[in-house]
Order: C-alpha cells, then sequence, then structure tokens
C-alpha cells in the first residue's frame, strides 16, 4: 500500500492519539510517554524530508535502481511526488501533522544544478559538432570562445583530447582568473591566450588559424547587436576554411541575419530542458575577407 496511507493509519491507530484536524493542519494530542515517542518518531521520519520515503513508496524507484545501477536525481524527484499525493489522499488536505506537504514538493533546480544541466548538454553538442575524425591531428587543435562563464568548455574539450591551446575574447576577468583560466588540475594545464577586440578587430588574432569557435548563450546574451556582428566576422575571418563554429540559442530566437551572412548551418541540436539549441556552423568562403598578399621588397642590388 501507499506510504502517505501507512503513515495517516499508524498515526490513527496509536492508543491515545488524538488526531484533531484542522482547515490546514493536522494537531496531534498523545495523553502517554510511549504514545508521545511514537508520534515523535513519525514526525522525525517526516521532518528527515521526502528523499527516505521516496525508495518505499515508488517500486518503480528501486527497479530503476537495480537497472541502472544507482538512484538519479529524476528518479527521486518522480517517486516524493508519488508520496506527496498519497499523503494528499490519505489526510484529505493539503497540510498534515503540523508538516506543509508543500514543503515536500521537489524544490526548483538552484543555479549550480541549471549550470550542471547545460554543462552536459554543451558536452553533448561538443562531441557531435567537433568530432576528432574529421581531423587530421585533433591533439594539435586551436580553439576560440567567446566570453566564457568560466573554463568549463575548455575542461571538456581538454578531457576529450581536442585542444592544444584556448583563445578566449572576453572581459571583465581578472587577472588572477585570467592567469588560473587554464589550469585543468595542479598538474595539467592549456595555454589560454586572452585577447581584447577593438574597433571590431581581435588584436594580434592570425587570420585562419583556429579550428574551432564556441559562442555560448550565456555570451550572446550579453552582447549588443553591433558586437555580435563584430564577433561573427572576427569568427569567420579566424576561422581555418575546414573550421567549425558551435553557437548556443535560446530554443525560441532563430539565428541572427549577421550569422547567416557569415556561416552555413551544417547541423543543429536542441534541448528541451535547458531550452537552448546548438548550431554547428561552416564557414562561407565566398563571405571571407581577402587575404592580403605582403609585396615582396627586391634585394638590394650587389653592384
Amino acid at each position: 500500500s501507499c506510504f502517505g496511507s501507512s503513515v495517516a493509519n499508524i498515526v490513527r491507530s496509536v492508543h491515545g492519539v488524538e488526531v484533531m484536524r484542522s482547515p490546514r493542519f493536522f494537531r496531534v494530542a498523545a495523553s502517554g510517554r510511549s504514545e508521545r515517542l511514537v508520534c515523535c518518531c513519525i514526525l522525525a521520519l517526516l521532518a528527515l524530508g521526502w528523499r527516505f520515503p521516496a525508495f518505499v513508496a515508488n517500486p518503480q524507484t528501486w527497479r530503476s535502481a537495480v537497472q541502472g545501477g544507482g538512484w538519479s536525481r529524476q528518479s527521486l524527484r518522480s517517486s516524493s511526488q508519488s508520496v506527496t499525493s498519497c499523503l494528499r489522499r490519505a489526510l484529505g488536505i493539503d497540510s498534515y501533522m503540523l508538516f506543509d506537504v508543500g514543503a515536500l514538493e521537489p524544490d526548483e533546480p538552484d543555479e549550480e544544478e541549471v549550470l550542471e544541466q547545460k554543462e552536459d548538454f554543451f558536452n553533448r553538442a561538443l562531441s557531435t559538432a567537433l568530432v576528432p575524425a574529421s581531423l587530421k591531428d585533433p591533439h594539435a587543435r586551436l580553439g576560440l570562445e567567446w566570453q566564457p562563464r568560466n573554463n568549463q568548455v575548455l575542461k571538456s574539450l581538454y578531457a576529450n583530447g581536442w585542444l592544444r591551446s584556448y583563445i578566449v575574447v572576453a572581459s571583465d576577468f581578472t587577472y588572477q582568473e585570467m592567469d588560473s583560466f587554464g589550469t585543468i588540475s595542479p598538474f595539467e594545464s592549456i595555454p589560454a591566450n586572452f585577447l581584447s577586440m577593438k574597433q571590431g578587430r581581435i588584436e594580434d588574432g592570425q587570420s585562419r588559424s583556429v579550428d574551432f569557435a564556441i559562442c555560448t548563450d550565456y555570451a550572446v546574451e550579453r552582447f549588443e547587436p553591433a558586437v555580435l556582428e563584430a564577433a561573427m566576422k572576427e569568427t569567420l575571418r579566424l576561422l581555418k576554411p575546414e573550421g567549425k563554429f558551435v553557437l548556443f540559442l535560446p530554443i525560441d530566437e532563430p539565428l541572427p541575419q549577421c550569422v547567416h551572412d557569415s556561416f552555413v548551418v551544417d547541423s543543429q541540436l536542441e534541448d528541451q530542458v535547458n531550452q537552448l539549441t546548438a548550431f554547428t556552423l561552416l564557414p562561407r568562403e565566398e563571405a571571407r575577407p581577402k587575404l592580403r598578399r605582403r609585396r615582396r621588397v627586391p634585394p638590394p642590388s650587389s653592384g
């Protein structure tokens, strides 16, 4: 039977315990020491949170744990919802035993959890877009990222062995953050070169030298339209002819015209959980600025 029904029956069946119902709360009155002890145990069990009764109430949780090797956060949430609904059906009100049932509902995901979900999607999208088999030497890749939130994308690329060095075009980073950006572990690091863009051009950025570029939704939200357009043109200039550009946008936001002008959509991947779309873009060769050839100066005559 349902865990919520069991709790309600236990409370009502304890000798000497009176359950008084109010519009929103149950009040439990116990006459003896043993009855108080039983009530305290029940209240303590409920105060510990909804994760423990989730295991008892929902057999599907045990089944998924055996098949998948552990309990996932999603399975705990779904089972907790079933516990809450059973308690409501058994008790007939929105709250029980001086505890607000709303407190048992799964909380909204916090910022850290949202970032973890985004990072998982970034990893999947980059693994799909930046296939090592398409490269002659995947370990010799030069990457570029626009205005990153942190170095998690860099760490993911490094873990897959797809990185030689990294260019970061960003502002609002302290000297200490820039110095430690490429640190993977106490014994591993990737050269991370922070460059700035002035007058729509990245200083010290060599044309057709970058293997791939990345721009997350975090960067897009912080770019003014003129800055985004300049960033797309610079990305096009810096990418190699076979290079790839991975752009993350909100799922309901279309590609800006400046992106269409500079790139061709190769593929896209949607994530309904994070409401994001990852576009894999290829450079339009006809839109590239022509390389300037250096004029040879003839050597001085010996005569």
